[in-house]
C-alpha cells in the first residue's frame, strides 16, 4: 500500500475488532498541511499510520491550506490505511487561510463536532517516531488521567500590552501575568476537548502567533495540569528530527495582543470552506448533527 504518488511503502493496518471499543480513551488527530511541501506533509502522515490503532484514533481530521496536487493525491489514499477510522477533510482550496482560523473551522465543526475526550494537533512539520504502537497511546491515555495538556514545554516572555490583555479575557481568574509564558509549543499537543469546547479555543484574536503561548496561560489562570510529554515525537523538526529547528514558512504575523488594546480584526475568520468526509466507519456514531 502507499499514500502518495512517491511510491513509498506504507502498513495496511488489518481490522480484527470493531472500533467502539474503549470509547474512553479515544483521540481525534488533528493535522494543518500547508503548501508544496509534499515531504513533510508524507512525513507527518505517515507517521501516524505507522503508529495507527484503531482502539484509540478514532477520527482524523486534515486541514489543507493552499496545498498542491500531489498531497492531495496522497491524502486520498488515508481511507485505505487508516480503514476503521472517521477521515474528515477541511479544505481552503487554493488559498492560505492562516493556522487558527483553520484549526477553529476543524475543532468547532458544526457538522462534526468533536466528541473524542482528548484533541491531539500536529503542524506538518511534526511527527511521530518510527516503532510507536498501542504502549504509546496507553501512555498517554494514563497521563490524561491526572493532566489537561500535554507537550513539549517551554517558556517565552509576555510583553506589557500582553499582560494588559490577559486581565481582560474572560478566562482571566485573577492571577497577576508571570513575566514568562510557560506552554506547551504549538506544533504538537495534547489536550482534553473539553477544554477547548469551554473556552472557544482558539479564540477569534488569535490569527498565525501566539496561539500557545496563550492557551498556556489560560491553562495556568484555571489552574489546569499542563505536563511535559515528547517521548515519540518530534515536533516542529528539521530534516535531521530536531525539535523546533523546522525552516519558518508562509505567513509571519506579531505575536497576538503586541498591540493592545488596539482591536484585532476578525476578518481573517470570515471564508468559507469545502468540508468532505473520506470514511465514515459504520458504527462509529462519531457525527452529532446530521447535515
Amino acid at each position: 500500500m502507499v499514500l502518495n504518488s512517491r511510491r513509498r511503502e506504507l502498513p495496511v493496518y488489518k481490522s480484527t475488532f470493531a472500533i467502539m471499543s474503549q470509547e474512553v480513551n479515544s483521540f481525534t488527530v488533528c493535522v494543518l498541511l500547508f503548501g508544496d511541501h509534499v515531504e513533510l506533509a508524507h512525513r507527518c502522515l505517515n507517521s501516524i499510520c505507522q503508529a495507527y490503532d484503531p482502539r484509540y484514533l478514532k477520527s482524523l481530521r486534515i486541514g489543507m491550506n493552499q496545498v498542491c496536487s500531489e498531497t492531495r493525491d496522497m491524502v486520498q489514499l488515508l481511507p485505505e490505511v487508516l480503514p476503521d477510522t472517521q477521515i474528515l477533510l477541511y479544505d481552503a482550496g487554493d488559498n492560505n487561510r492562516l493556522k487558527y482560523p483553520m484549526m477553529r473551522k476543524m475543532l468547532h465543526d458544526p457538522a462534526y463536532p468533536v466528541i473524542t475526550p482528548y484533541v491531539m494537533w500536529f503542524d506538518d512539520d511534526s511527527y511521530l517516531e518510527d516503532g510507536l504502537g498501542s504502549a504509546w497511546w496507553q501512555q498517554l491515555t494514563e497521563l490524561m488521567r491526572t493532566s489537561d495538556m500535554l507537550g513539549s514545554l517551554y517558556r517565552f516572555p509576555l510583553s506589557p500590552a500582553q499582560a494588559q490583555a490577559i486581565v481582560k479575557q474572560p478566562w482571566y481568574n485573577g492571577k497577576p501575568p508571570m513575566s514568562r509564558f510557560l506552554f506547551a509549543t504549538g506544533g504538537w499537543w495534547v489536550i482534553r476537548t473539553r477544554i477547548i469546547q469551554q473556552f472557544d479555543y482558539p479564540f477569534m484574536d488569535i490569527v498565525h502567533n501566539g496561539g500557545d503561548t496563550t492557551l498556556g496561560e489560560l491553562l495556568r489562570q484555571q489552574e489546569k495540569r499542563l505536563l511535559q510529554f515528547r517521548t515519540g515525537v518530534r515536533v516542529n523538526a528539521d530534516e535531521e528530527g530536531r525539535e523546533s529547528k523546522a525552516v519558518r514558512r508562509g505567513h509571519h504575523r506579531p505575536p497576538v495582543w503586541s498591540d493592545w488594546p488596539n482591536p484585532v480584526d476578525h476578518s481573517c475568520h470570515d471564508f468559507e470552506i469545502t468540508t468532505r468526509v473520506l470514511r465514515e466507519p459504520a458504527g462509529t456514531h462519531l457525527r452529532r448533527n446530521p447535515t
